[in-house]
């Protein structure tokens, strides 16, 4: 499930999985969905394969995976996601679902409903997200940091301990604020 729009980097990665047989897969076919509003790019995937679109028509992407979440708990919605049926089906079929994205083109509301969707589906089998940061030293750092503190970036050690506070760590908002020193 490929979940907002996709640095470029990662096109080429995700046109071999669609070539490519999965391993936990008894239809030896990956099945591809991309979630996002009506209009947004989709990498290209080999062999010709295309991506079932998940969208709300132009919401946002946040509004889009709350209703997602929503619909697969049997929650009503004020827009029901487009072939909302089509992916409960290859949810129920697979055997481990993965969620592609970039937090470069989600904002935090989107990425804590693609948590907690990731998180419920966890209740009953497995399912998992892999972040594909912007660039590769952002591969670098975000892999340093889950390997040293468990957390994602923008997690400060001011407290003499790692704490994970997207909010308080957010740089641009530090500036804004004046709490950072500029050279």
């Amino acid at each position: 499930v490929i979940v907002g729009e996709l640095p470029r980097i990662h096109h080429g990665l995700v046109g071999e999985l669609a070539g490519t047989v999965p391993d936990l897969s008894t239809v030896n076919q990956r099945a591809f969905f991309v979630v996002g509003p009506n209009g947004m790019s989709v990498p290209p995937l080999n062999g010709g394969r295309e991506a079932t679109r998940l969208s709300c028509g132009q919401a946002s992407l946040a509004a889009t995976l709350a209703a997602l979440r929503a619909q697969y708990k049997g929650r009503r919605t004020s827009q029901p996601v487009s072939n909302f049926n089509d992916f409960a089906k290859a949810l129920a079929a697979a055997r481990f679902p993965v969620f592609l994205f970039s937090g470069h083109a989600a904002e935090g509301l989107a990425l804590e409903m693609l948590q907690g969707l990731i998180a419920d589906l966890n209740r009953n089998s497995r399912a998992s997200g892999l972040h594909l940061p912007a660039n590769e030293n952002g591969w670098g750092s975000t892999l340093a940091s889950a390997w040293m503190t468990g957390f994602p970036l923008r997690t400060g050690f001011a407290r003499g301990f790692p704490e994970f506070d997207p909010w308080r760590c957010d740089v641009a908002r530090m500036i804004a604020a004046g709490e950072a020193d500029l050279h």
